[in-house]
């Protein structure tokens, strides 16, 4: 039974949205490579500069959910280190 987890998906499909918004930059800077119209070369370089910003907030909204179990980690282990010491 298919649950519509990232499990599901095929192989070569991206898992999250942060490999979405990398396979999308991928294509857009392919095109552009090959785009000789001006307004299509520019709707590119926007689609490519707005896509690296989405790539940019992803990444610091996931460093915030994921820093406090990293203090937490940190925390122990200095907890740890200390108490071996003693």
């Amino acid at each position: 039974m298919l649950t519509g987890g990232d499990n599901n998906a095929p192989p070569d499909h991206p898992k999250d949205d942060g490999e979405q918004l990398a396979l999308a930059r991928t294509h857009a800077l392919a095109a552009l490579q090959v785009a000789c119209a001006p307004a299509h070369r520019a709707s590119l370089e926007q689609t490519i500069a707005d896509l690296d910003c989405r790539r940019a907030v992803l990444a610091a909204s996931r460093w915030a959910l994921a820093r406090p179990a990293l203090e937490l980690r940190d925390e122990r282990r200095n907890q740890a280190i200390r108490s071996s010491r003693s």
